[in-house]
């Protein structure tokens, strides 16, 4: 079962314009990403480091579908969540610029995962680029590398 700081951060990580830097603002301002959300306005407006459109889209909070529905969709697919801020967050993962608020991951992650690559490419990926990335990563993948996905649409394996 998720905790409500873990689905706090999914919810803000399904913000679009919000980011790394903003949920870490967000955390530091309010100690969670649970209770940055249930912040008011008055107490967003007071935040000098946010300008006043991530203020607003704070405010708004809009999501291409509710959290509800990626709730479904991570039990559905049996996904395991982490999030940046959990001691079993991908070490070099980490150590990149901007690392990935929240991972899913399917299956098991182990050390041996370290070896690992995701392609990534346009959400309206025509026939041609879906079935090259596939194929790819299928055989990438037989041959011991990890695939990794931020499940988007289009070619994000």
């Amino acid at each position: 079962m998720l905790s409500n700081e873990t689905i706090s951060l999914i919810h803000l990580n399904m913000v679009q314009g919000v980011g790394l830097k903003t949920v870490q603002i967000l955390r530091d301002v309010f100690g969670s990403a649970e209770r940055a959300l249930q912040a008011t306005s008055d107490e967003l407006s007071q935040i000098d480091r946010l300008t006043p459109a991530m203020r607003d889209l704070l405010r708004r909070k809009p999501v291409q579908y509710p959290i509800e529905r990626e709730l479904e969709l991570i039990e559905e697919y049996g996904c395991q969540v982490l999030t940046l801020y959990d001691t079993a967050y991908p070490a070099l993962l980490k150590e990149i610029d901007t690392p990935p608020i929240v991972i899913y991951i399917r299956g098991e992650l182990t050390s041996a995962d370290s070896l690992s690559l995701a392609l990534v490419g346009s959400r309206d990926a025509k026939d041609y680029g879906r079935k090259a990335s596939y194929r790819l990563s299928y055989q990438l993948a037989q041959r011991g590398l990890t695939i990794v996905s931020g499940l988007a649409r289009g070619i994000d394996t």
